[in-house]
């Protein structure tokens, strides 16, 4: 092995002589693989003589796929001097004629193309674009057998590699798995200047289809809108993208980032998008088959334990209802889509989710669907097991009840009950009262009304 990786063909020569076996494994490798990975030809050359040919037949596949893996640029730079560029391609060509030897063997592109597929996956696979090009040229593959070489290409956006095979012909309308196309992949890419500056512009030049629908109907602006690639959205847009597209269920791109909690992409649909105009004037129904709305699908997000995802939660929702809840009818609209003509109050109250109860009935939503709202609650807290959800519903009630009652002062109350972490049927403390710990007498925390600074003063 270190004959091989110094490249003493000499010294090799010699062991061979005294009967040294070149298919000895050490670490998992051989001195053929070895020497098929260092595309060291006349050293790879020598021990395939030293070799019977029925020992070598089964293993060209192997060595193969130790060539397209090959080392780093720089290390072939330094072991091959001028020499770098037409090393792995001589490697080839070397096991291309000893493949030759057994005509009962596959054809040679069998063993290629696993191979180069392989080798994009090794650790110098993006930055030996060279050597997988070389490959591909020096065989003449049918470019219509490398569209899986192509998606592989995009998806660990090698663009030297993705370059070269449409100069080469790879066709590019293959659907591949999940019934996805080119342009939906180059929504994956971690670069979002490279998709949408190199990827996306060269498939839709050679005419890929632009709202092709995956199996879930799914269209790539629509990957590329949940995937958060907002200048792969915009070119897709300016290409002539339909941006209220929808997927099987009936969902458009905003009613998919609401469902999903994707805060960032609901803002850039309704503030920032190059076809925000259109969302903000025709996408007040998210699922116009279902006739759901978007500020019923946003009561509907449950507010998960961790606190950034809660605020992800309310971001929605408060964006939401900032922007289709402008007009009366849109504050009080009513489908059968979660209960029996509900409105986004009534929904939010049945399910105690108590911050868009609290900002619904803020902009007067109880006003027309309060009874109803808290028939709901009652409903919910009669079959409700557990303790946090029993105390949601009695908060939502407790708001929608006591919102307007100004004579008993319970308004602040209301407004503050979304703080609140326990609930007392006796006597409310407010959240925002100062939080003392007596550490004499080590006693749980307790509710202070006044300043604390005496307090502190005194003890």
């Amino acid at each position: 092995m270190w004959s091989v990786f110094g490249d003493h063909v000499e010294h090799s020569g010699i062991l061979l002589k005294l009967g040294a076996d070149p298919m000895a494994m050490q670490d998992g490798d051989d001195a053929l693989s070895f020497a098929a990975r260092l595309h060291s030809a006349t050293h790879l050359r020598l021990l395939l003589e030293n070799v019977r040919p029925t020992q070598v037949r089964g293993h060209i596949k192997r060595l193969v796929e130790a060539a397209a893996g090959g080392e780093s640029r720089f290390k072939r730079i330094v072991r091959h001097g001028e020499q770098w560029k037409t090393a792995a391609n001589e490697t080839l060509s070397l096991l291309r004629r000893w493949h030759s030897l057994f005509p009962e063997a596959d054809d040679f592109s069998s063993l290629l193309l696993p191979a180069l597929l392989g080798g994009l996956s090794s650790p110098y696979g993006r930055i030996n674009s060279d050597v997988q090009i070389g490959f591909i040229k020096a065989a003449e593959l049918e470019p219509s057998a490398m569209s899986h070489l192509l998606r592989e290409s995009v998806v660990s956006f090698n663009a030297d590699l993705f370059i070269a095979l449409l100069d080469y012909g790879v066709p590019v309308s293959a659907v591949y798995q999940g019934g996805k196309s080119l342009l939906h992949l180059c929504a994956k890419i971690p670069d979002h200047n490279l998709a949408a500056t190199v990827f996306a512009p060269r498939l839709l030049a050679l005419g890929i289809t632009l709202d092709q629908r995956d199996v879930e109907d799914i269209t790539p602006w629509m990957d590329a809108i949940l995937e958060r690639k907002w200048d792969l959205a915009d070119l897709l847009i300016e290409s002539g993208a339909d941006p209220l597209a929808t997927n099987k269920d009936g969902f458009n791109v905003l009613g998919l980032c609401i469902a999903t909690i994707n805060l960032g992409a609901v803002k850039y649909l309704l503030k920032y998008c190059k076809a925000k105009v259109r969302f903000l004037e025709e996408s007040f129904l998210v699922n116009v088959t279902k006739k759901i709305s978007a500020l019923q699908l946003a009561v509907t997000l449950r507010p998960p334990r961790a606190h950034g995802m809660k605020m992800e939660v309310m971001g929605t929702f408060l964006t939401i209802l900032a922007n289709f809840a402008k007009e009366e009818w849109q504050l009080n609209f009513r489908s059968d889509a979660f209960l029996p003509k509900a409105t986004a109050l009534e929904i939010a109250a049945a399910r105690g989710h108590v911050h868009p109860v609290k900002n619904l009935v803020k902009n007067g939503a109880h006003l027309q669907a309060g009874t109803r709202a808290v028939e709901y609650a009652r409903a919910s807290l009669a079959v409700a097991t557990e303790r946090m959800e029993k105390k949601n519903l009695e908060r939502c009630i407790f708001i929608i009840e006591n919102w307007d009652d100004e004579t008993k002062e319970t308004r602040r109350l209301a407004d503050d009950w979304t703080n609140m972490r326990t609930i007392e049927d006796s006597h409310v403390n407010s959240s925002w009262e100062i939080v003392v710990f007596d550490y004499k007498s080590r006693k749980s925390m307790v509710k202070k009304k006044g300043p604390i600074i005496s307090d502190l003063v005194s003890d």
